[in-house]
């Protein structure tokens, strides 16, 4: 029998139908502890999704990825954590990057990414990803983390209701060790899609270098709501 690796997986829901039953048939290749799923009050069939991965999905009663997460790490039992969007499909040989990750000294690690859209400049934003500079570290590039560390950081800052995987991460790094694994996480484009690619990827852009200067988060986010709401381009 193949020994688990001591890795629990921790997974914020909402509306997610649509993306979760690949995830979790990726997972379920893997000898994994557990695979935790948080929700928060999904409208759609996520929860019957987890279910008949023969999940049993944890209920947040807020939406919002920081609160989600920190529910699924007090739940969890494995010695590390990984958080992954819902949205996200994994390699091949996901396993051997993560047995390599947990035989290593690092206290923490994440992966590169591509989009599931072949824009050029998605193409430039995820050629980055494989380089460790804070302004292309993202949540959906997944996190790997002891969970020592992540209790001794007392989790992600649930009043960031943007940003939260920034702000943890630069935590980890001014503490402990962070690797860039050279693993791609394969993400889906669909916010791109329905806003436009160059507008939305200015957006965050835009949004990191106020954060960077200090903007306070509250402002961070309704800028942030204020852009969304504005009429969507084709680029």
């Amino acid at each position: 029998m193949q020994d688990k690796l001591p890795i629990s997986i921790i997974i914020p829901t909402l509306n997610e139908a649509n993306h979760l039953a690949d995830l979790l048939s990726d997972l379920k290749q893997l000898p994994l502890v557990e695979i935790i799923v948080v929700d928060a009050k999904s409208k759609d069939e996520t929860i019957a999704i987890a279910k008949k991965h023969e999940l049993k999905p944890f209920s947040s009663e807020k939406a919002g990825r920081s609160i989600q997460m920190n529910m699924g790490a007090k739940e969890a039992v494995g010695e590390y954590l990984l958080f992954l969007h819902a949205d996200v499909r994994l390699p091949f040989d996901f396993e051997d990057y993560l047995a390599a990750f947990i035989s290593s000294p690092m206290d923490s690690a994440n992966f590169r990414l591509q989009f599931d859209l072949p824009h050029w400049f998605l193409q430039f934003h995820a050629f980055f990803t494989r380089f460790t500079f804070l302004p292309f570290q993202f949540g959906d590039q997944g996190l790997l983390v002891k969970k020592t560390v992540f209790e001794h950081l007392g989790g992600f800052n649930e009043q960031m209701k943007i940003l939260e995987d920034q702000e943890f991460l630069k935590r980890i790094r001014r503490e402990h060790t962070f690797k860039k694994l050279s693993c791609t996480l394969k993400v889906s484009a669909r916010a791109y899609r329905k806003h436009g690619v160059i507008r939305l990827q200015g957006i965050y852009y835009l949004l990191y270098l106020l954060y960077f200067f200090g903007l306070d988060i509250e402002r961070l986010y309704r800028i942030y709501k204020y852009f969304l709401k504005g009429k969507s381009k084709q680029s």
